[in-house]
Order: C-alpha cells, then structure tokens, then sequence
C-alpha cells in the first residue's frame, strides 16, 4: 500500500488489500480497531476509534458495499450501522460507498429492490443531518 501513503498519516485497510477501503488517521491521534464489528459478515469495511484529548470517543466506519452481491449483503450496511450505534462510543463517523443509488430518503426505502429498506431506524440514537439531500447521514 506504498502507493496511497501519505506523510504524517496511518493507513488502515479492509480484506482485500487490492481494493476497498481505506481509512487514514493522522499519527499523532490516539485510536485502535474495532474488531467486534469487523468480525460481522460483511465483505468489505473498517472500523476504529479516536479518542480526543478531552477523552471523547468517537468512532469511524468506512463501509464498501458490492452492488452485485446477494440479498444477504444487501442488507449487512444496516446492520452494521446499526450495531455501530449501540456500542456507547461518544460520536460515530459512518462513510462509505453504499453502491444503493435508488434509495429515496423520505422513507429511506430502496426503489428498485423489493423487500429491502434500507432504513436508519434506530429512534434517536443517529440525530438527523442538515446533509440528508446529499445523501449522507
């Protein structure tokens, strides 16, 4: 992974160390992985957590989600957010390619798969973003 080095930063990876994700965390940042939720099925993802010099914890998820694969994958993203949100970190940074481009987020409903919703239905626990019409959350 010489090639994405950057100075002054730590490079994390997914499995596939050909393609994926990769997250960078400047040097001088305490963290450490998460591994309980790297340890789910999903293929691709990477999970650490900051803590901040006034000892806030926050964790960082970057998730890459293969559009072609099987309704079982299809639905790993949501779960993994959601068992993101119940482990008590201070703050939670999910990012990734979600590779869901028909989702409408009115009703977090995916249009053109029936039966999956992908939904963050997790009553409170992620507060709403001013970010919704760019499809973050």
């Amino acid at each position: 992974m010489r090639e994405f080095a950057i100075q002054g930063y730590q490079i994390f990876q997914g499995h596939q160390h050909d393609r994926g994700v990769i997250t960078y965390v400047e040097h001088s940042l305490q963290l450490f992985l998460e591994d309980c939720l790297s340890d789910m099925a999903h293929e691709e993802q990477i999970w650490c957590v900051i803590w901040t010099k006034r000892g806030s914890s926050i964790l960082i998820g970057n998730i890459y989600h293969i559009p072609s694969s099987g309704q079982q994958n299809h639905e790993e993203p949501n779960r993994l957010i959601q068992e993101a949100c119940k482990l008590g970190y201070t703050a939670a940074v999910i990012m990734g390619d979600f590779n869901i481009l028909t989702i409408d987020l009115d009703t977090w409903n995916e249009k053109n798969r029936s039966g999956l919703k992908f939904h963050i239905d997790i009553t409170g626990e992620l507060p709403s973003s001013r970010y919704r019409e760019a499809n973050m959350i």
